[in-house]
């Protein structure tokens, strides 16, 4: 009989739930540490099995779990702030971004497909032939990937909504803003002074002005990865706040009119 495959560590779920499950363990026992099969309980199980083991797994993947010590996990400070911090605070954005990206498969998907998943079959295609995983895995893994990015860009859209109902005039000073390209960007944080080194590039927009993108020189593989996939993730979740409609021109009015 033919051994069935084993397929590379995944998470089993997506964000989402990881972060429900995260939140469960934190109302249940806090942020200490306890043994594994006390901690399953707050997610229904009644120790350790299959299902129990996967699902520590997945947290331990997107950095929400820690294991202090053999045989017991607490939750991480990523966890805690995605918990108790509100939503659009620097805190937990900061957290969304550093564990977004953080499962090894993840990363890699994001880097074959930079500007979005193509077909599933394409997708089980490449995790299959080039990352050893089965089939059914590779669809696990495929559904898991799909709701980390929809979470981490439901929650930069959710922010900027926010914001630009508290600034209620938010759209007029971005159309006086269009209106005043010779308006020079205030200055930003200087990377030199943390002793990192940067590039700005620019980018001319159409109605004038131009946006400018700072990027750190000699940025890690990880730090690439989860960059491109949170400046992708807020530019469409900005949009609504961004994007005004340029009303048609129109001829002299008719008499009468």
């Amino acid at each position: 009989m033919a051994e069935k495959q084993r397929s590379p560590n995944y998470p089993g779920f997506g964000l989402s739930e990881a972060i429900l499950k995260a939140k469960q363990l934190y109302e249940h026992d806090g942020r200490a540490a306890v043994p594994k099969e006390v901690a399953v309980q707050a997610w229904g199980y009644q120790g350790l099995n299959g299902a129990s083991l996967r699902a520590l797994g997945a947290l331990r993947q997107f950095g929400l779990l820690e294991m202090p010590n053999a045989g017991s996990v607490r939750i991480t400070s990523d966890a805690q702030a995605l918990i108790l911090e509100p939503e659009g605070s620097q805190e937990h954005l900061g957290a969304m971004s550093a564990v977004a990206m953080r499962p090894t498969v993840f990363r890699a998907l994001h880097k074959q497909y930079p500007d979005g998943l193509p077909s599933d079959a394409a997708v089980v295609a490449y995790l299959v032939r080039n990352m050893n995983f089965s089939e059914d895995a590779a669809r696990v893994v495929i559904a898991s990937y799909k709701d980390t990015l929809r979470i981490a860009g439901d929650v930069e859209e959710r922010d900027d909504a926010a914001s630009a109902a508290d600034n209620g005039d938010g759209a007029k000073k971005s159309d006086d803003h269009r209106r005043e390209p010779e308006q020079k960007p205030k200055k930003e944080f200087d990377m030199a002074e943390s002793g990192r080194e940067s590039l700005d590039f620019p980018f001319p927009l159409v109605t004038g002005g131009q946006a400018i993108l700072r990027l750190p020189r000699n940025m890690s593989e990880p730090d690439y990865v989860m960059l491109t996939t949170m400046i992708d993730a807020v530019l469409k979740g900005m949009k609504g706040a961004l994007v005004t409609a340029i009303a048609p021109a129109t001829g002299p009015a008719k008499e009468g009119q």
